[in-house]
């Protein structure tokens, strides 16, 4: 590609005004070479042994050639200006229109295929225009972010075809996105509302420290103290004033990385199912005015936010939480009770985000969840396993499906023996549908929030 040392505005060596794009391009061949040379071989079909028709045949494509050449190189300071809007940040699995703006600068006709360079796994199309002299326009294509994280969206790459001659340049448009859980929409978002409405409770009380909450006439057994004497001189009665106590705690989110969590349920992993969770309820606790931390882990503990509150809170476990991964590690119940207790010394309610595929793995994270009921107050939080239901009542129509069976057989009564376990050691356990996790988690927080 031939680049240009000059400004903006400037004129170059060769009295080309110069655009601001150092890049003019490359040839390319039009979309009537490839027809017309080949009609050349008619030509040379011809041909008897004088070599006339191969020469004829020589001449018409060294003509074509020549013409594709000029026709190239007088689209080159025809350029049209290409830019991709701001794609921002992005929602798993949502979909989201991606705006491409076109202008053609010049009085020809332009036509032309505008490509990006999406992310890996995010859908993509070529997008044909036809651009009038000095006329401007907007495509759009519809793509969905497969994963959460953060991803990289490329340059722009453009064709604009003459006849015999075309011309290629690479627009560039690099851009990080990110996808962040899909967890606040449609009826999520209803669903949450309401339970807030429902579980969110405050205790008012008269005297001690707390917030102001309101006057009221003074009853036997209220303290001197917290008579309001302005007020009494006023109504020429005795007032009180009330103050309202929040039932504020601290919540602690702790999120299994190990690759039991990789397993795909609805289109997502368990993982993905689990952040969601985590953040939907970080969000309910608080609103609540709960203090709130996270700890990710696997085999070692990868990332730890401790407990605080407020907005900005909330986007540090936005931050800690969206691009999470799933490793290749087994998970380490002991280094997470370990690391949670010398870094979290209050007690808190403790939300366990894991699987429980297995009696082996369980029974592991049952007998830290007992340590850790001497100094918190531990909540296992899961997703059902809705595979291993069905092949326990599927049919059997192969002899493979016999051994299917007895392994969801097996798999069933090692999960139910599970949750007998945690209930008789008192520690509440959430089990639901990756599509309902989210909601069912938070409704058991407040269920909690509501007895303390």
């Amino acid at each position: 590609m031939s680049q240009s040392g000059s400004e903006p505005g400037e004129v170059d060596a060769n009295g080309n005004a110069n655009d601001g794009r150092t890049d003019r391009g490359r040839w390319a061949a039009g979309p009537l070479l490839a027809p017309l040379a080949s009609a050349g071989l008619a030509l040379a079909a011809l041909d008897a042994g004088s070599f006339l028709g191969l020469a004829s045949a020589l001449t018409v494509d060294a003509a074509l050639a020549a013409g594709a050449a000029m026709e190239s190189r007088s689209l080159r300071h025809t350029l049209p200006q290409v830019t991709r809007r701001a794609v921002g940040q992005c929602a798993l699995g949502v979909e989201r229109d991606i705006t491409i703006d076109l202008h053609n600068p010049s009085g020809r006709r332009l036509k032309m295929t505008v490509r990006d360079d999406a992310p890996t796994g995010w859908a993509r199309e070529d997008l044909h225009v036809v651009l009038e002299p000095y006329a401007r326009a907007t495509k759009t294509y519809r793509t969905r972010p497969p994963r959460r994280g953060t991803h990289l969206f490329g340059d722009l790459h453009v064709r604009v075809d003459g006849r015999l001659g075309a011309r290629t340049f690479v627009e560039p448009a690099r851009e990080e996105v990110r996808v962040y859980p899909a967890i606040a929409s449609g009826k999520s978002a209803l669903k949450m509302q309401s339970l807030m409405e429902l579980g969110a409770r405050t205790v008012r009380r008269t005297g001690g420290a707390g917030e102001f909450a309101h006057l009221r006439e003074y009853v036997s057994g209220d303290a001197y103290r917290d008579v309001d004497w302005r007020a009494t001189a006023k109504r020429h009665r005795p007032i009180t004033r009330t103050y309202q106590h929040e039932r504020s705690q601290h919540v602690m989110l702790a999120i299994d990385l190990s690759r039991l969590m990789g397993a795909e349920l609805d289109g997502l992993t368990k993982l993905d199912h689990a952040v969601s969770a985590a953040l939907l309820l970080a969000f309910a606790a608080l609103k609540n005015g709960d203090r709130v931390g996270v700890v990710l882990f696997s085999d070692v503990v990868h990332h730890f936010v401790p407990p605080g509150r407020g907005r900005a809170q909330y986007k540090r476990i936005l931050d800690a939480t969206f691009d999470a991964r799933v490793g290749d590690a087994a998970v380490d119940f002991g280094r997470l009770l370990y690391f949670v207790r010398s870094r979290v010394k209050r007690r808190c309610l403790f939300v366990l985000f894991s699987d429980l595929l297995d009696e082996d793995h369980a029974d592991h994270m049952i007998e830290h969840a007992r340590l850790l009921r001497q100094r918190h107050l531990p909540l296992c939080v899961t997703t059902h396993d809705a595979v291993t239901e069905r092949l326990v009542k599927a049919p059997l129509r192969r002899a493979d499906d016999v051994y299917l069976r007895a392994a969801a057989i097996d798999l069933t009564r090692e999960r139910r023996a599970v949750r007998l376990r945690l209930k008789q050691m008192k520690v509440p356990l959430v089990e639901a549908p990756a599509n309902e996790l989210a909601l069912r988690a938070v409704s058991a927080y407040l269920s909690v929030k509501r007895r303390l």
